[in-house]
């Protein structure tokens, strides 16, 4: 479509029936009745940053409710801890080892002028041994609370700042090369170009996060 020299700006977001760019083209207008097209390079990026900074909200509040999720609520472990995978084979072969040669428990054995005799029935030395319980710690869940919001702030300012920089080289370089075959940006460009965007940040983030898992 040849640009014409009609200089209003629409309204945002302006979208209209994309079919009427695709059906009976012939001897008319470039600039069909009832569509909305972009002139200035401004324009241009303000319409494509909006449409990005939805499309990057949506996918930034989803995995950054996910991870708020987790802090707030993390996984329970149980007293022992977190077992790992080779603490089967662990138990497992004192098991087949004990079948086949007993084990024989050994005791320390202390000379008489060891100190250890002297300090193992002491009531000071037996004091000493005795583990101390851990501290409750205080104002673990708005702790929680703070850091699970914090890391929500930081996904909502990545998703900005995203938006803006991508917009801004997409929506720059559209208008170059519509303005220099001399053809009209339809609104329709903008949200279309945002959801390529946010589609191959999306696929960009899988192989990090596969390697991760």
């Amino acid at each position: 479509m040849l640009a014409t020299h009609n200089q209003t700006t629409p309204p945002w977001p302006s979208l209209y029936d994309p079919l009427i760019e695709f059906h009976n083209l012939q001897h008319r207008d470039p600039i069909q009745p009832g569509g909305h097209y972009l002139k200035h390079a401004g324009d241009v990026f303000r319409f494509t940053f909006y449409w990005t900074l939805i499309f990057h909200s949506l996918f930034f509040l989803i995995t950054g409710g996910i991870a708020c999720f987790n802090i707030i609520y993390p996984s329970r472990r149980d007293k022992r801890g977190v077992t790992s995978p080779s603490s089967t084979t662990r138990k497992t072969v004192p098991q087949l080892v004990a079948h086949s040669h007993p084990m024989i428990p050994l005791t320390p054995v202390a000379s008489a002028r060891s100190p250890d005799l002297h300090l193992s029935g002491s009531p000071e030395a037996v004091g000493a041994e005795k583990p101390r319980s851990p501290q409750s710690r205080k104002n673990v869940h708005s702790s929680r609370a703070t850091y699970a919001l914090f890391t929500l702030l930081t996904f909502l300012v990545l998703a900005l700042a995203a938006s803006f920089v991508e917009s801004a080289v997409i929506g720059y370089v559209l208008w170059a090369v519509f303005h220099a075959g001399d053809f009209n940006i339809s609104t329709w460009l903008p949200p279309v170009w945002a959801l390529i965007i946010v589609s191959s940040d999306v696929l960009g983030a899988f192989p990090s996060v596969i390697d991760r898992i």
